[in-house]
């Protein structure tokens, strides 16, 4: 059995209400996804752990209940957390929308042959995708286009580039 790909769709803003609700953050062109999903998952502990959910309701913010969170104490616990969901929950369409290129948070970035840092974030802009690295103990947002992107490698977890001259230095 082939392990899954997991696609970030957004992440837990914080608790809402009494009974362990989560006002939650969807993408935006992917935002309905959320009414027809059984389940998604948090990655906690090394680990994609699934949620599953009760109920989902638009009040401005989309708010989720999920089965085994009945406290604010508890959905504390996840605030912050980015939300996955696995390539066969979405449609083909979707999962290009989502990233194209899975989820690639912790993937070592080369410029070339050059290491420049570890991806910490995925950042996804209407034009384009950005990852977050730590150069030189300055926080760099690169754009992860076609017309950079010489190779990703799932299986050892690095990102080849080929950066234009000066980009580092913005």
């Amino acid at each position: 059995m082939e392990r899954p790909i997991y696609f970030p769709i957004g992440h837990i803003r914080k608790p809402f209400g009494t009974n362990g609700s989560l006002s939650v953050n969807i993408n935006e062109d992917i935002e309905e996804l959320i009414f027809d999903l059984p389940h998604f998952f948090v990655f906690m502990d090394g680990q994609y752990l699934p949620y599953f959910i009760d109920e989902v309701q638009d009040k401005g913010d989309i708010i989720v209940k999920l089965d085994i969170i009945d406290s604010p104490q508890l959905a504390s616990l996840l605030s912050g957390k980015k939300i996955y969901v696995t390539q066969d929950q979405i449609s083909e369409e979707m999962t290009v929308s989502v990233s194209k290129f899975g989820d690639i948070e912790g993937y070592m970035v080369f410029n070339d042959d050059i290491e420049l840092g570890e991806v910490e974030e995925v950042i996804e802009y209407p034009s384009q995708l950005m990852i977050k690295i730590n150069y030189n103990n300055n926080e760099k947002l690169l754009p992860l286009v076609d017309e950079f992107l010489i190779n990703i490698d799932q299986k050892k977890k690095i990102i080849v580039l080929h950066l234009p001259d000066g980009i580092l230095e913005l």
